[in-house]
């Protein structure tokens, strides 16, 4: 038998390639007697979200206002401009959102900033997603924020 032992954090490719088969028309490879044993209990997990702003272009829309609901509505635009497609979920974070107004539509809050959970389908390059916001603003304050886009699961 033939023992491969893997080390910690280490990974194992196995490449099969094509034999000379002299007019068979299919190959088969025969995989027996596999024993795969170990632990993954110690392995490093990878980042749980990643920043991902500089993939990005937003345009923001102009602010409405509602008379009946007494609320803003707006939206941003978020373009793929890094050249390949993206894996989500997204989370567009708005930091530093003026005091006194609420994202009526946060999907929560991460260190006191709320943010607004996109869904997890791919973006492909030169793609854009945009994401519907609400705001409560009773004081009619000018709104500002600044955005930060990260890929993966608060």
């Amino acid at each position: 038998p033939v023992v491969v032992q893997v080390p910690p954090a280490a990974t194992l490719y196995v490449r099969v390639y094509p034999w000379n088969s002299a007019g068979v028309t299919g190959k088969t490879l025969a995989v027996y007697g596999v024993t795969v044993s170990g632990s993954a209990a110690s392995r490093q997990s990878a980042p749980a979200v990643v920043d991902a702003t500089s993939s990005f272009a937003l345009l923001r829309s102009g602010l409405a206002w509602n008379r009946i609901t007494n609320k803003y509505s707006a939206s941003i635009t978020l373009t793929n401009t890094s050249g390949a497609t993206l894996a989500g979920p997204f989370q567009l974070v708005f930091d530093n959102l003026t005091a006194g107004v609420t994202l009526d539509n946060a999907s929560g809050m991460r260190d006191g900033t709320p943010y607004v959970s996109i869904a997890g389908a791919p973006v492909a390059a030169g793609a854009s997603v945009t994401v519907p916001l609400t705001y409560s603003n009773p004081n009619k304050i000018a709104i500002d924020y600044t955005n930060t886009i990260f890929v993966g699961t608060f």
